[in-house]
């Protein structure tokens, strides 16, 4: 008897967040879902070395340009992330790197960066021995709904992926040839 009942009041629980759920959400097509427009436009990174050729024991910076390109959101809080990669997805080995530090630490800047808007962060990364790498950056930001409004929400912008950078010999001092004269 307790049975029956317990299927009737599920069954009538069912039917009422049926009904709710009709009038509370838009209508759609069966099957699919409704979500949050995406932005017009997207959150690019942009990773540039300054120097492609670089000596060991020479000191370069990374700089990580992250780029608002969207028309009516807000995004705060961002984290910058590079990695060392000696290919595509393959972080440089850690006990013997080409760069130092090998694993560079996130750099988190307290700002917000609104449409059209952009900011960076700067790594200072030193060679440590012969090789070619290329710096790979992401970033993490908080985001925000239509018109920089709630609801917040983490995100990340499009990764990017710096030219090649290639690691020779250390620099000597120059000692012009002398020699007999002609």
């Amino acid at each position: 008897m307790h049975t029956h009942r317990g299927r009737r009041n599920i069954a009538l629980v069912a039917t009422l967040l049926g009904l709710l759920l009709a009038v509370a959400l838009p209508a759609s097509t069966p099957g699919s879902i409704t979500r949050t427009a995406r932005a017009a436009g997207t959150l690019n990174t942009t990773t540039t070395p300054s120097k492609t050729n670089v000596a060991i024991g020479e000191t370069i910076t990374v700089t990580v340009l992250l780029k608002n390109d969207t028309t009516d959101r807000c995004y705060g809080l961002p984290q910058f992330r590079l990695y060392i990669q000696t290919a595509p997805g393959v972080n440089q080995d850690t006990t013997n790197p080409i760069f130092t530090p090998a694993q560079p630490q996130p750099i988190t800047l307290y700002t917000s960066v609104g449409p059209g808007q952009s900011t960076s962060a700067t790594f200072n990364v030193t060679a440590a021995r012969a090789g070619s790498v290329t710096f790979f950056s992401t970033v993490s930001v908080e985001g925000t709904g239509p018109g920089c409004q709630p609801p917040y929400f983490w995100t990340s912008a499009n990764p990017s992926r710096s030219t090649a950078v290639v690691v020779g010999a250390s620099r000597g001092t120059y000692l012009p040839v002398i020699g007999k004269g002609e």
